[in-house]
């Protein structure tokens, strides 16, 4: 979370919610819509902590936001807490948009973008279990972590090809490792046919781990010194069969430890930015603006941090797919 407070009473709650009643502006046509109070109380039903709601209330008080606006977030995480998905990464996309003056309009359509992403992780994975006969409980960091994926340049149908390959034999860790790396090739243009076969390999060979996850730099790196994607290709398929370390992977292809110092990371600030052309969320009012992330291939982009190598998605931040402006769309949705 951005913000953390030591005082979670009731009583903290209630006194934003005076505050922020007063400056309540709600529009003609707009009385259907749910208000403030009614909004957190519902949260509380619902089970959404206290002290996130206050710590949201905090924020928006902060930030001058229009109580009904506010009600519309409170909302989305009493939306977000009945489907049972993690509540932290929406959270952190408000409080990115406040903080970052994002119009109201752009905050709401990129919480829904991330909303449905987090739901279709959730969904496929549960529905491959199912065909395995498996039911599980999917841990909320490792649905944070396999989620944000698709903030990262790996499309549905990607996401969707690589849970079947890997469970119920592989860990949710495998897979996530798996999949940074099939980002980061992605988002540097690594041919995608052996890309493809790089992954299958990998989950074939449980192959990879914490200790592995600078696989790809290494492969982007050698493209980059004019080593070809079939001959990369060939080295990191036997260096999988073997269970080498990418160190030897990087020996073979003459990357020295001084070029991966210098190696790409994956880069989290290309989401949606992409074909629909993104908008820069520091500069409210302008609309089709590409973000500072922004690519000219469309790769998604999302958490300004990076997963950690556990599998936590603590270090989830929450990147560039707000929208700006008075247009409201938050950057193209990206690969679907």
């Amino acid at each position: 979370m951005a913000r953390r407070f030591e005082r979670h009473g009731v009583g903290l709650l209630f006194a934003f919610l005076l505050v922020l009643g007063g400056l309540q502006e709600i529009a003609s046509g707009q009385g259907n819509k749910v208000d403030l109070p009614t909004a957190v109380k519902e949260a509380q039903q619902a089970g959404v902590p206290t002290v996130t709601v206050n710590q949201l209330l905090s924020l928006g008080y902060a930030n001058q936001v229009e109580s009904s606006a506010m009600a519309s977030y409170v909302q989305v995480l009493t939306e977000i807490q009945r489907d049972r998905l993690p509540l932290e990464p929406f959270v952190n996309k408000i409080e990115e948009g406040m903080t970052k003056r994002v119009s109201n309009q752009g905050i709401h359509q990129a919480l829904m973008k991330k909303r449905e992403d987090y739901r279709f992780t959730q969904s496929t994975i549960k529905e491959t279990l199912r065909k395995h006969k498996r039911e599980q409980a999917i841990p909320a960091e490792d649905l944070v972590r396999l989620s944000e994926t698709l903030s990262c340049g790996i499309s549905r149908e990607n996401l969707h090809f690589y849970v079947e390959h890997a469970l119920p034999s592989s860990s949710y860790q495998h897979l996530a490792i798996t999949l940074d790396n099939v980002a980061i090739l992605e988002q540097n243009r690594f041919d995608p046919d052996m890309t493809k076969k790089i992954a299958l390999a990998a989950i074939g060979q449980n192959y990879f781990s914490p200790e592995k996850k600078d696989f790809a730099r290494v492969a982007v790196v050698a493209k980059k010194k004019g080593i070809p994607d079939a001959t990369i290709t060939s080295v990191a398929l036997e260096t999988i069969q073997k269970n080498s370390s990418p160190k030897d992977m990087a020996s073979r292809l003459g990357v020295k430890a001084e070029d991966l110092a210098r190696g790409p990371v994956m880069d989290r600030e290309r989401s949606r930015a992409g074909k629909k052309g993104g908008v820069d969320p520091g500069r409210p009012g302008e609309s089709g603006t590409p973000g500072p992330g922004s690519s000219d291939r469309g790769e998604q982009g999302g958490s300004e941090g990076s997963h950690g190598d556990s599998g936590s998605g603590s270090d989830h931040g929450s990147g560039g797919d707000h929208g700006g402006g008075n247009g409201g769309g938050h950057g193209g949705g990206g690969k679907k």
